[in-house]
């Protein structure tokens, strides 16, 4: 049917169904209605700016964890023995290049405002705050700790499609 053509009696008038509260397939959109959003629809060039400074840290943190882990198999290529804890070490090596490449994919996620990723990276940066007392993984450390205080900025709130703070 088309906008202007007759109408068979009977017929119910176009419109959201009596009861239903209203959404975007009538040309209304409520604020309790939250649409879902794809990572290809939001562009990373437009995301808030503590979610940006957010991403560099986390460039900044990984880039900390492959230098770490290109020294300790520099390390494990030494002339000297290999125990088993050292190649031990080299395995734990490659569980961490691993999950570096795992934190680069999920920060493209949050900057593509996807909630879950953002809850996802809050984890492993709270687990990389955790080893703080260790004096190697200290820089990380603290800057995973400012990463989780930006991630969740009242700023960013609308942007992973919540209510715009308030002003």
């Amino acid at each position: 049917m088309t906008f202007g053509s007759p109408q068979s009696p009977g017929t119910p008038p176009p419109g959201p169904p009596a009861g239903t509260a209203p959404d975007y397939r009538y040309g209304q959109v409520s604020d309790t209605v939250r649409q879902a959003r794809r990572a290809a629809d939001m562009k990373a060039q437009w995301a808030p700016w503590p979610l940006k400074v957010a991403a560099v840290l986390e460039v900044f943190i990984t880039s900390y964890a492959v230098y770490n882990i290109c020294r300790l198999v520099a390390f494990e290529n030494s002339s000297a023995a290999v125990s088993r804890m050292d190649q031990l070490s080299t395995e734990f090596g490659v569980l961490l290049g691993v999950l570096v490449l795992l934190v680069c994919v999920i920060t493209t996620y949050v900057l593509h405002a996807q909630q879950s990723a953002r809850i996802a990276l809050t984890a492993i940066s709270a687990v990389v705050v955790l080893l703080i007392p260790l004096s190697s993984v200290m820089p990380a450390s603290i800057a995973s700790a400012a990463v989780i205080v930006l991630l969740w900025l009242p700023a960013n709130r609308q942007w992973f499609g919540g209510q715009a703070p308030q002003t």
